[in-house]
């Protein structure tokens, strides 16, 4: 179930939201690339901009230059903790200050059925998932691996 969940995630249709999260991922980093292309004018861009990917620099320079742009479209915050569970609680404490009853989240393929358990735990709106299919080849192998870990300890533990 866990592969399936991996390989597999439920997607759902790209639309209007309330607001865009692009999570610190492969998947996300492709995504803010292309923001241009999807992202409406004038709806909010909450970035994860945790500060270890400072130290990826294909990352970092992206990531600054949205983060220091001075738009007030793009609301960047660093996850406490650095992980997707920290993400999480970030989307439901700024939903809850900006009163935002749907989110679109978006990163890669791998992490969407992680990424909805949390979001869901953390924001009481709308969550809808969106992905870039990022992975391919051998590099599946690590990221079932990984994920797969991953799922289970998000399963067996529940709450934001």
């Amino acid at each position: 179930m866990g592969v399936v969940a991996i390989r597999f995630p439920d997607i759902d249709r790209f639309g209007d939201t309330d607001a865009y999260y692009v999570l610190a991922s492969w998947g996300g980093t492709d995504a803010l690339v292309a923001r241009d292309q999807w992202l409406p004018k004038g709806k909010p861009l909450l970035v994860s901009f945790p500060k270890a990917l400072g130290e990826v620099p294909e990352y970092e320079e992206l990531f600054r230059t949205i983060c220091h742009s001075g738009n007030p479209q793009y609301i960047c915050v660093d996850p406490i903790p650095a992980t997707t569970q920290g993400e999480a609680r970030n989307l439901g404490r700024i939903a809850r200050e900006n009163e935002w009853q749907s989110v679109t989240v978006i990163s890669q393929r791998s992490h969407m059925s992680r990424v909805r358990i949390l979001m869901e735990r953390c924001f009481a709106g709308e969550v809808r998932i969106s992905s870039n299919n990022v992975e391919s080849g051998s590099y599946w192998l690590r990221v079932i691996a990984y994920e797969s870990g991953a799922l289970v300890k998000t399963w067996l533990t529940p709450g934001c």
